[in-house]
């Protein structure tokens, strides 16, 4: 892509509407670039906030002579140096730093010695001579460069610059041709004066192709590739977006795919029955009710950024996540190794989401909770030994190195939560003495010294949930009494460590408690708390301590185990069985009323802890498939794998796919779609999933759908289409709507269609068709209906067809066809 030649990232694509181009100028220090970039209506180096984006940026821009050159993009740490922020102002949670061999390289300040002492911006693509892995990645550097360095700015517009001179209109769409076949390619474009066209493939311009189309004769395998074509008049330069042509090879050219399924490819939750790729996008109809991506094992996942999976492999289950307060965190649990790097239960994750090799820290089991305060990190769990130093279930260490404290309290039972308060540290867990001081259940611990304080009672049974408040502690747990005083799995004390008066009483264990805008919520696996029924979840008045009214719901909650809050929402793990739903194991709830909310994030596993961290909700644990309401029919981008807003909810199943123009044609077994009353076929608007207001009145299930422009070949189980009478198979045209008065009259279920030329041929569970004897496969003329003189006669069904080149393929469950 030449400078000033704009690409539009689509919002029909998943993007954000806005032009992208370079930088006229070259070797512009950082300031220059953001400088010409804001010369444009709205403009400034690229702010890239999702991994999506880049994708569009690493197919769109990095192509041809781009993909070894470095771009300025708008993110900079020049007002505090570690504190990265986007020229924008906007929120900067997506990164892309060069990683290498599993460890952060960047951003390193000049470390390395690079451009040092200073580097205080961000290139694209910096590092891509050295190794094509870093293809794409970030690399802070200085605001200026040594002249050797041809930098541009990478610019972002969010409208289009060149509005009322130029546009694009119909961009080129992707193409599948076989080896020796014709694929062509065209653009419509409208402006102002005369209009000139260069056509690229891979981002490299195709020799004397400068018209609007473009047509590849007697294609081989070495024309596969990405095809667009930039347009061009006095105002300025456009880039249509790539359309990417695929050869389908046979014989001594076949190239097998990969046996490993793209991990990063949303999946659905049932069975999918037909796909039809179109545009940049792949389009699946079936039995499913969602969508998603699916995580495989231990995962943290975002909550407040709609499901966003930091990159980061667990092997083994995480207990406790905290932040470290310098946009990394520390996640402890039984974990073997994280990113392929060898950990013992506890790792320290560096912003970036890079595994702390230097944070050495190993314990022989469990992590179970963690607190941090100044530079001290403090641990508890079921471990006996730090390193090789005896420290049973508590220790502290530095929260940089790891290295061991002396600090060594010595408890003989499980540690499962802390907290610390006032210069110490309150612990909770099923020990029983602490050194050799009986404390059971809950204990006050210096944080100095390691040695007992005189605060706060014992717990018949394990304390596992603290929370300080302003004037109060409150207790949550598996306990009975404190000092023998009845408290039911909650309790309050005093700042002073004496038993406060509250005391809702719940009827069974409490997971978590949460505490915000003068309210105590609190999770658990009772039934009862406050005199009144509450099943899991319940609301107290802080001040008051008097029960709320409020409740979760609808639905059924059959647990609820951690909380947290944001924007005035309450997230909750625990499982939760909407009216109208699969369970789920995390829910989202509007505080206030206590309604539980509609959101893209549902999950068929779920999380054992939730953390906030730097103003986010993050969610560890295993959440297998993140899945988004999606009934039958969805819809995902190719490039990317990941799930598009494409929705046409469908009460039923969809067994066929078909595209005229801009509609989706759908065929199957249901009762409506979008809300509209439609019997098992209709068509829906691929740009705005809005069903037609065309009605087939289909009167049977629809198995197989045929497009050959503008006739829809219809097959199934039916008697009747558009009120009129048809046997398992007719045809419409979808440029009048109307029934065409082709029947060839099959009297048994049609289940495959295939075209080529003037002929379909047809499978099914018929044994007559278009006017003759015809069992279960036949070829009916395309014009009159009739079936011709073709007759391979399978001894039992055929479920597939497919007809390419001058071959018919044929699968079903026959053992002989064609005499054989």
């Amino acid at each position: 892509m030449n400078a000033q030649t704009w690409v539009e990232w689509p919002v029909s694509r998943g993007g954000n509407g806005h032009f992208y181009a370079l930088t006229v100028n070259r070797h512009l220090a950082f300031a220059d670039a953001e400088t010409e970039a804001a010369s444009h209506p709205g403009g400034h180096l690229a702010s890239i906030t999702s991994a999506t984006e880049q994708e569009f940026i690493n197919q769109n821009i990095l192509v041809g002579p781009n993909r070894q050159r470095q771009f300025w993009i708008g993110l900079n740490d020049i007002a505090q140096e570690g504190v990265y922020v986007w020229t924008t102002g906007e929120v900067f949670n997506y990164r892309n730093w060069t990683i290498a061999g599993g460890q952060a390289w960047e951003p390193n300040n000049g470390a390395n010695g690079y451009y040092a002492p200073d580097e205080d911006a961000v290139l694209l693509n910096f590092h891509y001579l050295l190794q094509n892995d870093y293809f794409g990645t970030w690399n802070d550097i200085s605001v200026v460069l040594p002249s050797g360095i041809p930098e541009q700015g990478l610019m972002e517009l969010p409208t289009n610059p060149l509005a009322g001179s130029l546009a694009i209109s119909v961009h080129p769409v992707n193409r599948v041709e076989n080896i020796g076949g014709t694929a062509a390619f065209s653009v419509t474009a409208a402006g102002s004066g005369i209009l000139s066209y260069q056509w690229h493939r891979n981002g490299t311009p195709v020799s004397g192709q400068t018209g609007s189309s473009l047509t590849i004769s007697n294609v081989t395998s070495a024309d596969a590739g990405q095809y667009s074509v930039r347009v061009s008049n006095a105002a300025g330069s456009l880039m249509s977006h790539y359309a990417l042509l695929t050869v389908v090879t046979t014989g001594a050219e076949l190239t097998l795919p990969s046996q490993t399924p793209w991990s990063r490819f949303w999946v659905a939750d049932d069975t999918i029955w037909a796909l039809l790729e179109h545009d940049g996008k792949l389009y699946a109809g079936g039995d499913f009710q969602h969508i998603g991506r699916q995580v495989p094992g231990y995962a943290v996942v975002s909550l407040t950024e709609n499901g966003r999976v930091l990159p980061l492999s667990f092997n083994g289950p995480i207990n406790a996540v905290i932040s470290d307060n310098e946009g990394g965190f520390y996640a402890g649990g039984l974990l073997n190794s994280v990113n392929g790097v060898s950990v013992a239960n506890i790792v320290h994750v560096l912003e970036g989401n890079i595994v702390d090799t230097g944070f050495a820290v190993q314990t022989d089991d469990h992590v179970q909770c963690m607190a941090l305060e100044g530079e001290i990190l403090y641990l508890g769990g079921s471990f006996r030994n730090v390193g090789s130093q005896a420290r049973r279930r508590l220790a502290a260490v530095n929260r940089h190195t790891g290295a061991l404290t002396s600090w060594n309290p010595d408890a003989n039972g499980s540690v499962t939560s802390m907290s610390y308060h006032q210069g110490k540290l309150l612990v909770g867990g099923d020990f029983g003495t602490i050194g050799t001081m009986p404390r059971t259940g809950f204990v006050a611990i210096d944080p100095a010294t390691g040695g007992v304080l005189n605060w706060g009672p014992n717990a018949n049974e394990s304390v596992d949930v603290i929370v300080p408040t302003a004037d109060k502690i409150l207790l949550g747990g598996g306990f009975r009494q404190l000092d023998g005083v009845p408290r039911n799995y909650f309790a309050a004390l005093n700042l002073d460590g004496s038993l406060h008066p509250l005391d809702p009483a719940p009827d069974n264990k409490v997971n978590d408690i949460l505490v915000t805008n003068g309210i105590i919520y609190v999770a658990g696996e009772f039934g009862w708390i406050g005199g009144q029924t509450r099943r899991h979840l319940a609301a107290i008045e802080q001040n008051s301590g008097v029960l709320m009214d409020w409740q979760a719901g609808p639905g059924t909650r059959d647990s609820a185990y951690q909380l947290e809050f944001h924007n005035g929402q309450l997230h909750v793990t625990g499982r939760h069985t909407p009216i109208d739903g699969p369970p789920r194991g995390y829910t989202i709830i509007d505080a206030p009323s206590g309604s539980v909310l509609e959101t893209e994030l549902n999950l068929s596993g779920g999380f054992h802890v939730l953390a906030k961290m730097d103003g986010e909700v993050y969610g560890a644990g295993l959440p297998g498939l993140i899945r988004t309401p999606r009934k039958s029919v969805a819809a995902f981008e190719v490039a990317t794998g990941m799930g598009t807003s494409f929705t046409v909810p469908i009460e039923g199943t969809v067994y066929s796919l078909a595209r005229y123009g801009n509609q989706l044609v759908v065929g199957g077994s249901f009762t409506s779609g979008g809300s509209v009353t439609r019997h098992n076929l209709l068509s829906a608007t691929l740009d705005t999933a809005t069903v037609t207001d065309w009605d087939p009145l289909a009167g049977g299930i629809i198995r197989s759908l045929t497009m050959i422009d503008p006739v829809l070949y219809v097959g199934g189980g039916f008697a009747t289409l558009g009120g009129q009478l048809r046997n398992n198979i007719g045809a419409f045209n979808l440029e009048t709507g109307e029934l065409l008065p082709w029947n060839p009259n099959a009297n048994g279920l049609v289940t495959a269609m295939a075209a080529r030329g003037n002929t379909l041929y047809v499978s099914g569970l018929f044994t007559a068709i278009g006017g003759k004897p015809r069992r279960h496969l036949a070829a009916v003329d395309r014009i009159t209906g009739e079936a011709t003189d073709w007759d391979p006669s399978p001894d039992q069904p055929v479920g597939g067809l497919l007809a390419a080149a001058n071959w018919l393929y044929a699968g079903g469950s026959f053992a002989s066809i064609g005499g054989k």
